[in-house]
C-alpha cells in the first residue's frame, strides 16, 4: 500500500437477520425451529482483521479483501433433530487484490438484491477542461444500465446532473452546466453516480479554473534606430483578468526558441472595445520572437521549461524590425569664388527609415553654425540638440549654401534623432 493510500466501499446488504424477526424467519425454514445464533456482517482485510461491522459507504485506509454475510443459526425444537442447528446461509462478495475498482449484485428470491462498490481512490488533482467538456467516467466494471443518475455537489448543495439516467459518463462544460461554473471560479465541484441496488461511487472533486484570456492581437514595436535594442510588443486578449489572477508571459527567440525573458501581471491596460493589453517591459532587439503565455490564480510565474507549456496558449511569431540606417553623402560642393562673397555651398543626399524627416547639423572649424537668416554664425546657446539642425529641402537632399572659406563637418539625423553610424 502506497503512503496515503485510501480505499472506498459501498455495500448493501438484504439478507442480515439478527434475531429481529429471526422468528419468522426459522419458522418460514422448518416449523419445528427456533433462532439460535445472531447472524453478522464483517468488512475484512486479506488477514481477516474486521474492518466494519455494518453496511454502508466506508472510506478506509485499509485495502479491505471480502464482505461477508451470515444470516445466522435456528435450533430444532420438535422431532428427531431436536436440539441439534442449522444454518440459514449467508454470502461473501470477495474483491480482487489486482483491481482498482470492483462491483458485485447478489440476487435473492426472498430479499432483495445485495451489491458492493469498491474502489482505489484516486487524489490526483482534477481540474475542469476550461474550453470544452470534461468527460467523468465510471469504472467499466459498472454497466450503464445499472446506474440510476449522476450527482454533482456544489456550494454544499446536492444536485442530479440533467439527463444523466443510465450512463456511464457525462460531459460538464463551464458554458453550458446546469449551474452558473463561471460565477464559481476556483472553487471545487464533486461529482458521483448512484446505481440503482442502492449504493453510490465517491464524490470525486474537479477545481473550476478560468481559461487563459482568449487572444486577441500582437502590437509590435520595431526599434528606434538601427543601433537600438527599444524594440518591444503588446500582447492584447479579450478579457480582463479577475481579482485573484495572473497573467504569465513568456518570450522565445524564434530562431532557436531560446528563452528570451519571462512577465507576469495581475493588471492590464483597458484598450476598449473588450480587449486588454499587457506591453512588455524588457527592451527587444531586431528578431523574430513567439510567445506563450497562460493565466492562473496566485502569484510568481510558472517555470518556463515546465512540460505543459506545450498546451498552453501559443501566440504565432512576429518581427521585431530594426530601422533603416541613416546614412548620407556628399553629391557635390563649391568652395567660396571671391573673399567674402558666401557662394560655396555643400550638397548632400541621404537615406533613413521611410517616413521620416532628415535634418542636419553644420560645424565650422570646430565651432556649431546656426544661421540666422542671412549668414552662418557660430552658436552660442546651451541646447544645441535641439535649436542646430536644420531640415532637409528636399525629400533626400538638401544644399547647404552661403557658405564662406573653412573647414566644415556635418552630422546627419532622422526626426527619431538616429544618426549614421
Amino acid at each position: 500500500m502506497g503512503f496515503g493510500q485510501s480505499y472506498y466501499v459501498s455495500v448493501k446488504n438484504s439478507l442480515y437477520y439478527q434475531n429481529t424477526g429471526g422468528a419468522s424467519y426459522c419458522f418460514r425454514s422448518n416449523p419445528a425451529s427456533v433462532p439460535s445464533g445472531a447472524g453478522y456482517l464483517r468488512l475484512e482485510d486479506k488477514n481477516g482483521v474486521v474492518l466494519e461491522t455494518t453496511d454502508g459507504n466506508f472510506n478506509l485506509n485499509t485495502r479491505p479483501a471480502k464482505f461477508v454475510e451470515n444470516s445466522g443459526n435456528c435450533r430444532w425444537i420438535e422431532g428427531s433433530n431436536r436440539g441439534s442447528t442449522y444454518s440459514l446461509g449467508g454470502y461473501t462478495f470477495s474483491i480482487p487484490e489486482n483491481q482498482n475498482a470492483y462491483y458485485e449484485v447478489k440476487p435473492f428470491q426472498i430479499a432483495a438484491p445485495s451489491a458492493i462498490y469498491f474502489e482505489v481512490v484516486d487524489n490526483t488533482p482534477r481540474e475542469l477542461n476550461c474550453t470544452g467538456g470534461t468527460i467523468i467516467t465510471a469504472p467499466s466494471v459498472v454497466p450503464a444500465s445499472d446506474i440510476i443518475e449522476w450527482e454533482y455537489s456544489l456550494n454544499s448543495t446536492v444536485g442530479v446532473v440533467n439527463n444523466s439516467q443510465n450512463k456511464q459518463n457525462i460531459s460538464v462544460s463551464l458554458d453550458s452546466f446546469q449551474v452558473n461554473l463561471r460565477a464559481n471560479i476556483g472553487k471545487t465541484i464533486f461529482f458521483r453516480f448512484k446505481m440503482s441496488n442502492g449504493i453510490q461511487s465517491p464524490f470525486k472533486g474537479y477545481k473550476i479554473v478560468s481559461c487563459s484570456p482568449e487572444f486577441h492581437s500582437i502590437n509590435k514595436t520595431d526599434t528606434t534606430c538601427n543601433y537600438t535594442t527599444d524594440g518591444s510588443f503588446k500582447l492584447n486578449v479579450k478579457r480582463n483578468l479577475n481579482s485573484v489572477e495572473e497573467l504569465v508571459i513568456t518570450l522565445y527567440d524564434a530562431t532557436n526558441n531560446a528563452l528570451v525573458g519571462q512577465e507576469f501581471t495581475t493588471s492590464l491596460i483597458n484598450n476598449g472595445g473588450g480587449n486588454y493589453g499587457y506591453l512588455w517591459t524588457g527592451n527587444l532587439d531586431g528578431g523574430t520572437y513567439s510567445v506563450k503565455y497562460q493565466s492562473h490564480n496566485g502569484s510568481g510565474g510558472i517555470n518556463p521549461n515546465d512540460s505543459s507549456w506545450s498546451s498552453l496558449n501559443s501566440v504565432g511569431t512576429f518581427e521585431v524590425k530594426k530601422a533603416e540606417s541613416v546614412s548620407f553623402s556628399i553629391t557635390n560642393k563649391s568652395d567660396e569664388n571671391c573673399f567674402n562673397e558666401k557662394d560655396g555651398y555643400i550638397d548632400l543626399s541621404a537615406s533613413r527609415e521611410p517616413g521620416r524627416d532628415l535634418f542636419f547639423q553644420l560645424t565650422k572649424d570646430g565651432k556649431i553654425q546656426i544661421f540666422n537668416g542671412t549668414n552662418w554664425v557660430n552658436y552660442t546657446g546651451t541646447d544645441s540638440d535641439s535649436e542646430t539642425f536644420n531640415s532637409f529641402t528636399n525629400e533626400s537632399t538638401t544644399r547647404i549654401d552661403k557658405l564662406i572659406k573653412g573647414v566644415y563637418r556635418v552630422k546627419v539625423r532622422d526626426s527619431e534623432k538616429c544618426y549614421m553610424k
